[in-house]
């Protein structure tokens, strides 16, 4: 229903938020292989007349990361308590982007960043994946 809802809303037919490879839903940007990706990303960029399209919807890492050298910002940190609960805002002062993560401000590395860069912000995949983890562990009971 909510699709429905949301299609209406936008003057459009139920396709544009239901098929799989629309920008509600397609989650290629995120986890494809850079490599195939960049055209399309390059495509959209200059379709669009944009330097960066910001992404949520596949929670990452706990932290805001880019993608495509910066072109890409997957903003999912994973806010529901079975991601890890990482709370963090993406704020664009200018020509400069910034997260807001756990009280303090982080610049958003323009090239291709791996995880390990932005070690002990919200505690980062580590602390997530440990959360999930024992979340799905079954209980010990004592013999």
């Amino acid at each position: 229903m909510f699709c429905h809802e949301l299609a209406g809303n936008l003057g459009e037919e139920p396709g544009l938020s239901e098929a799989d490879d629309v920008p509600l839903w397609y989650r290629g940007l995120a986890q494809n292989d850079a490599a195939t990706e960049l055209a399309h990303v390059d495509a959209l960029l200059g379709f669009y007349d944009v330097d960066h399209i910001v992404i949520g919807h596949t929670p990452g890492a706990g932290v805001i990361l880019p993608r495509f050298e910066g072109k890409v910002l997957i903003v999912d940190t994973g806010l529901f308590t079975y991601y890890g609960a990482h709370g963090a805002s993406l704020l664009i002062e200018g020509d400069e982007m910034v997260a807001q993560q756990d009280g303090e401000r982080y610049s958003i590395p323009q090239g291709e960043a791996p995880p390990a860069i932005f070690a002990g912000v919200g505690g980062a995949k580590s602390r997530c994946t440990r959360r999930a983890a024992a979340a799905n562990r079954p209980a010990q009971h004592a013999s």
